[in-house]
């Protein structure tokens, strides 16, 4: 198990002061859709990265990119995580020339290839004026498998790092871009890990205008949901970013983005939760969830619905020796404990604040030692 990491504000002022108010989080407002069973969600998560087009088939390497778009010769993809694999299978005379897109992409990342038949000759094409945004031309051999890696090239080595957590951006959607531009200030932060409300109501027009804004971020932004994304259809969600749990590797840490967002678990995902954890053990593992299982306050409703399944997900992970766990739901900050784990809220994505202690928008950085956390910073916006 890593040490405990310091914790230190970059901006002057109390972090925790003044009067709490209660946040009336209405249960009722469940019946609208933010207790809608998981299971419909894990379901799909299934199915994510897999597309077949021109005689060719493509599957993403546990889902960690979805196919947003195929049609003949050309792939485009939004990537879930730093680094995944695409695996393709072209038939008997279908289309071999490729253009492959992906969005979301880790600054400076690579394809690479290993075939069955012959060296693969890889074209990186023009750069697009977004970091986040790749784009390879690729020639597949005829009746064959191809393997394609799209990582950065430091994505397995060990050394010194940072990534950026965050959460609750809702109404606020429109003025995160300023979020966003503190964060590209922010040196050395290879992405940002969030634990979801990025839309309020689910509408279309905020779907639209959260693309718009992931335009402004010059790093990628891997997530899971909240219960804000349930207010409407769950799959506006997914058909635009993909799965909704999502668990990947980056320079020898583990993070696995778990699905709350119905204030509960699915039973499927446990079991996937179950395999990440003995995958895991003995390594450094990051867990980032929407809902604390808990809530440290105990007065907003901001906790799993049951307490005997809090126990029985902090047991798991506790069990399963994960370093440090990440909320949101709660829209202020706290450092607390669980489990005997380091556990932080960061709501400061710019709703409606829950505590008047004049913590406004905000997002953590965490700089990442070669065996485990260093520190854990909090960045204010406002």
């Amino acid at each position: 198990m890593s040490k405990k990491p310091s914790i230190k504000s970059r901006n002057k002022g109390p972090l925790v002061s003044g009067f709490v108010f209660v946040y009336v989080f209405a249960i009722a407002v469940g019946a609208g859709g933010c207790l809608r069973d998981g299971r419909a969600r894990a379901l799909i998560d299934g199915e994510i990265g897999i597309a077949t087009e021109s005689g060719v088939s493509f599957a993403v390497g546990d889902g960690l990119a979805h196919v947003r778009a195929i049609e003949d010769g050309r792939l485009d993809l939004w990537a879930s995580a730093p680094a995944f694999e695409l695996i393709a299978n072209a038939g008997s005379g279908a289309a071999t020339e490729w253009i492959i897109e992906v969005d979301n992409c880790m600054p400076g990342a690579e394809m690479v290839a290993a075939s069955s038949g012959a060296p693969l000759v890889i074209e990186v094409l023009e750069a697009d004026p977004r970091p986040v945004l790749r784009r390879w031309r690729v020639r597949l051999p005829d009746n064959a498998e191809t393997r394609l890696r799209i990582a950065p090239p430091d994505a397995d080595s060990a050394g010194m790092w940072r990534f950026a957590v965050m959460g609750d951006i809702q109404e606020a959607l429109d003025r995160v871009d300023e979020v966003f531009a503190r964060i590209n200030r922010e040196s050395g932060v290879r992405f940002v890990v969030s634990t979801g409300d990025l839309v309020d109501r689910g509408t279309l027009g905020e779907y639209e205008t959260l693309q718009l804004q992931y335009r402004r971020l010059d790093i990628p932004y891997y997530t899971t949901i909240g219960n804000h994304e349930l207010y409407a259809d769950h799959e506006r969600w997914s058909e635009r970013f993909g799965r909704f749990n999502v668990h990947f590797q980056f320079k020898e840490v583990t993070f696995s983005l778990i699905d709350s967002g119905s204030a509960s678990i699915d039973p499927v995902v446990y079991g996937w939760i179950d395999q990440w954890l003995e995958r895991a053990a003995n390594g450094v593992h990051v867990v980032a969830t929407h809902y604390p299982p808990i809530d440290p306050v105990g007065i907003r409703s901001g906790s799993f619905r049951s307490r005997k399944e809090a126990a029985k997900f902090l047991s798991k992970l506790a069990s399963g020796r994960v370093d440090m766990t990440f909320y949101g739901h709660i829209h202020s900050y706290y450092e607390f404990s669980n489990a005997g784990m380091p556990a932080y809220i960061s709501g400061g994505g710019g709703a409606l604040p829950e505590r008047l202690d004049g913590i406004g928008r905000h997002f953590l950085t965490v700089d990442m030692r070669m065996d485990g956390i260093e520190r854990v910073d909090v960045v204010r916006v406002d």
